[in-house]
């Protein structure tokens, strides 16, 4: 609970909101860090509606201060906020602007600094240069940055045209005699420098989908089949098609599973490597032996049964020698096993790793079998069972109430609780997607964490590195902090009705005590 106010400080801020000052100023004569705690004392002591109404004659100054060409960072100082908010008030009013019968005239004067970039910007843009390449010449930090320039000027479809245009012009036939020359799908994505996904989308998309280009693909396999036919060698065949001896095996593999044709070349490369499959495992029977006579000598009946089950473990292995623990290891963790099941002693998985000075994943894959017999369960305390059924009815996925509760595991106790509770109530996943050069989700989590962010002081651009989303999606969470943010206090103060919630994260949680028991060990 904060500090009571005294009756002057009541008076002195009911005065402020109803002058209408903005939040950049209250919480300066108000000694708060943020404007959002601004927001929250107009909501608490039920303000909010009449600042708003008298902040609408603030908006319309600001739109009529949009058509009289001032400047950003003029209107930054008339409005007494950044630049950059500047552009997010921008950002909205054309985005308003789409949907409204009277439009506000936007008439915004550049610096000549200022214009002398974004003309260097904008003949990049025409020139159709590459996305990756803006933002070293701009001086931004990232594609996202020069994908919203160009939106923000009207540019994007232009460019994208333009590029495309370029693309088919000077990519495609450079694409397609890559193809042709018989080129992996590894050594295309190396060369063309895209992902092996983006290369099968391309050849898809491009070669498949074209008669011409399509006979010219065909034309390429059966002259490698007759080749293969011929009984050339590996390396003949890779000689003659201008790839590696890998490409060639990958090639071979890949056919030999829809042609029969291929299945003997395929089982002859096959054959090479037999050799070396029957050398490791003459190297595995040659530690074998020699573990067996370790093992007939002075071992007592643990060190026996750790042995027995170390070996049984290499057994499972496909390939002897390339298991990721050592014999030690687990003859080790067996050993251990054997000596905490005859003490009786229980112990949770992450107990047993840190005795052993092990990951615990390591632990689970060496007990294996083991584990399953003697299952660890969590059991949640009932405080942390009564907040999760708390949590039940409220839409939001079980990733961001897991965030704002602490809980691991909450879609498994839903599912547990649906068959006392019902079904759950349909939940948005995402608030808000922006398919830019990748697509990027706003969650409750993410604003949550960008409201914190700017609670604790944080300007725009910290908040974008320290929570790693974009200057698009920064800005849409801030300009609608008011509907998002109001959502997020509800659900909080449902989840925690004994606490005073009055901002969008948590800064507070219970106690959730967990405990794991382990039964039959």
């Amino acid at each position: 609970m904060g500090l009571r106010l005294s009756d002057e400080e009541i008076v002195r801020r009911d005065q402020d909101i109803s002058n209408g000052l903005s939040t950049y100023e209250m919480k300066k004569r108000w000694g708060i860090t943020s404007g959002e705690g601004c927001r929250n004392y107009m909501i608490r002591t039920n303000k909010y509606e009449d600042w708003k109404e008298k902040r609408g004659e603030e908006s319309r100054k600001r739109n009529k201060d949009l058509g009289n060409s001032f400047t950003r960072g003029e209107l930054a100082k008339r409005w007494k906020i950044t630049a950059g908010s500047v552009d997010g008030y921008i950002t909205k009013v054309r985005e308003d602007n789409k949907e409204s019968e009277n439009p506000v005239v936007i008439n915004i004067s550049q610096e000549p600094r200022e214009a002398k970039r974004y003309a260097n910007r904008d003949e990049d843009i025409k020139s159709g240069l590459a996305l990756t390449k803006m933002p070293k010449r701009w001086g931004i930090r990232s594609t996202t940055g020069a994908l919203n320039y160009m939106k923000r000027t009207r540019q994007h479809d232009d460019w994208r045209k333009l590029r495309g245009v370029k693309h088919n012009e000077q990519g495609n036939e450079v694409r397609l005699k890559d193809i042709q020359d018989g080129l992996t799908r590894e050594e295309l994505s190396k060369k063309w420098s895209v992902t092996v996904g983006s290369v099968d989308s391309y050849i898809n998309r491009k070669i498949r989908g074209d008669k011409n280009e399509k006979r010219g693909l065909k034309k390429i396999h059966e002259d490698r089949k007759k080749d293969v036919q011929r009984g050339l060698s590996l390396e003949e065949l890779a000689l003659k098609w201008d790839i590696g001896i890998a490409g060639v095996k990958i090639f071979i593999e890949r056919k030999s599973k829809s042609d029969s044709d291929y299945v003997g070349k395929f089982q002859s490369i096959n054959g090479k490597n037999w050799f070396v499959k029957n050398e490791n495992q003459l190297i595995g029977r040659i530690i074998r032996g020699t573990l067996d006579f370790i093992a007939n000598k002075e071992f007592d009946e643990r060190d026996k049964v750790a042995y027995d089950r170390a070996m049984k473990y290499f057994d499972s292995r496909k390939k002897v020698l390339s298991s990721s623990f050592s014999f030690n290891t687990l003859f080790e963790v067996y050993r251990y096993h054997h000596d905490l099941k005859k003490s009786g002693e229980e112990k949770t998985l992450k107990e047993m790793a840190e005795d052993l000075g092990m990951p615990s994943s390591s632990v689970s894959l060496i007990l294996g079998d083991l584990r399953k017999k003697n299952k660890i369960h969590n059991i949640k305390s009932s405080e942390c069972l009564s907040l999760l059924e708390r949590c039940y009815n409220i839409p939001m996925n079980s990733v961001d109430i897991s965030y704002f509760t602490g809980i691991t595991s909450v879609e498994y106790t839903f599912n547990k609780l649906s068959l006392r509770l019902g079904k759950r109530p349909s939940s948005k996943h995402v608030l808000k997607s922006f398919n830019l050069d990748k697509i990027e989700n706003l969650t409750y989590r993410l604003a949550s964490e960008i409201y914190e962010a700017q609670d604790l002081g944080f300007n725009s651009e910290e908040v974008i590195d320290l929570v790693g989303c974009s200057e698009r999606l920064y800005d849409y969470t801030t300009q609608n902090k008011y509907e998002i943010g109001w959502n997020i206090v509800k659900v909080l103060r449902e989840m925690y009705p004994d606490h005073d919630v009055t901002r969008p994260w948590v800064d507070f949680r219970d106690e959730l005590k967990t405990f794991q028991i382990r039964r039959g060990l």
